[in-house]
């Protein structure tokens, strides 16, 4: 959301040192006929007009992680040599930062034939905000690469910072 990315540009003002590039997750949800390099550029926009300056089209990587979809070019980024070992994943709640890291560091453990889930020993991955309470890393790989998985941050206006836990297990499918 704009408010997220306001957020983070605001946060950052006194780092200008830090590199962002924004995953943009859920990409599954938008219309079969959705131009991704169109999409990419929105996104670059947003973040610019909120403050994030510095974003390129080049920082938006637009995934699914539901599908599998463009994690390879996430993954090359991480690859890279010379490339800064801790890297943050924040964004909003239920936003898929959880999924995103586990199909990342899982998805080249995985044997011939196996099911992702017989494999799992990543991140716990809920319908539910606030699954993820405290900053939890992990290795990317066989580097010294480091993920950190950032609990979701709440929107201010979204029903989920209003409602208990109680309430939202029982709205939440």
């Amino acid at each position: 959301s704009f408010k997220l990315l306001q957020y983070l540009a605001q946060e950052l003002v006194k780092k200008p040192k830090i590199r962002v590039r924004i995953i943009a997750n859920k990409i599954d949800l938008l219309p079969k006929d959705a131009s991704m390099p169109r999409v990419k550029g929105w996104i670059a926009r947003e973040a610019q007009l909120a403050g994030l300056d510095k974003i390129k089209i080049m920082d938006v990587f637009p995934i699914s992680c539901h599908q599998g979809k463009g994690l390879k070019p996430v993954s090359d980024l991480l690859e890279t040599k010379g490339i800064p070992e801790d890297h943050y994943v924040v964004g909003a709640a239920n936003a898929g930062k959880s999924s995103f890291l586990n199909r990342l560091t899982l998805r080249k453990r995985r044997g011939v034939g196996r099911v992702l889930s017989e494999d799992q020993s990543g991140f716990v991955v809920s319908v539910l905000p606030g699954t993820t309470l405290r900053p939890i890393a992990m290795k990317f790989q066989q580097t010294n690469i480091k993920l950190i998985d950032m609990p979701g941050l709440l929107v201010p206006g979204s029903i989920a910072e209003k409602l208990t836990l109680e309430d939202l297990k029982e709205i939440i499918p």
